[in-house]
């Protein structure tokens, strides 16, 4: 495995393993995913990690919680993330005292985890995490065979 690669999967598989390790959490991997799973009195989740190709992992997050308990040792593990919202509202104290605060169709994009928890007030969110390695992901461009392109075309109504 190159170092990039093996760079990154340690990054996740290190957030995995150390949010396994928290009171109400399992994890849970299959051949293509890993999933957390969040099982306690006041309520259930689940986010679902997939590596789409080294230096990038999408997950996807649904909860029906007020909170999701964030482990402290994620706090060294600084990914380059951005965080959409999809449904619900989801609030969280950053490490440097910041506060992220996302409603419905709102993104953010953030080198910091968590401190604590996640704080979901309605009780149901439903988002989607993007997690980059991005010297990774350069240098992995440059040796594939054909380039990867990335482009956002907004709707148009006729």
């Amino acid at each position: 495995m190159m170092k990039g690669a093996k760079q990154l999967r340690n990054m996740i598989y290190n957030i995995l393993e150390n949010s396994d390790a928290v009171s109400g959490v399992t994890l849970k991997n299959s051949p293509n995913s890993s999933t957390l799973l969040l099982d306690r009195a006041d309520g259930k989740g689940r986010m679902t990690f997939h590596t789409l190709f080294p230096g990038l992992t999408l997950a996807f997050i649904f909860v029906n919680a007020p909170v999701w308990p964030e482990s402290d040792e994620n706090s060294n593990l600084k990914p380059l993330l951005i965080n959409y919202c999809v449904s619900g509202r989801s609030e969280l104290l950053l490490d440097d005292g910041s506060y992220i605060y996302l409603k419905e169709n709102d993104f953010c994009v953030s080198e910091q985890t968590a401190q604590k928890e996640y704080i979901f007030p309605t009780r149901q969110y439903q988002g989607i995490k993007i997690y980059f390695d991005l010297p990774f992901a350069k240098k992995g461009t440059k040796k594939s065979p054909s380039p990867c392109h990335f482009f956002y075309s907004p709707a148009v109504n006729f």
